[in-house]
């Protein structure tokens, strides 16, 4: 991750694995593999929104993987007000989608 220090990428971990605990997930062990697949991504956002998008849970194929990440960016871009989250975990939320890319 570019331009953001190991503090930070170590606090946006630790914040995102707080979500996923919450929700019953596993922890979010490496923020660089963690969300490759869509399938945590698809976790962290029925956490936060209490909607979980339509994601392929055994996704191997890169085409299947770039779908859910998909299908996840839409949940986000159709989600009418964040609520309780804080622009700075908005950033980190968008930062986990899009080390995918």
């Amino acid at each position: 991750m570019t331009g953001v220090t190991q503090r930070e990428t170590t606090l946006c971990q630790e914040w995102l694995s707080l979500q996923l605990e919450k929700g019953g997930f596993s922890r979010c062990d490496n923020l660089a593999t963690h969300f490759v697949d869509g399938v945590a991504l698809a976790d962290l956002l029925q956490v936060l929104t209490g909607k979980r998008p339509k994601v392929k849970k055994n996704a191997k194929i890169k085409a299947l993987q770039m779908d859910n990440i998909n299908q996840c960016i839409a949940a986000v871009g159709a989600l009418p007000d964040w609520g309780k989250v804080t622009l700075q975990y908005r950033c980190c939320l968008f930062s986990a989608i899009m080390n995918y890319f």
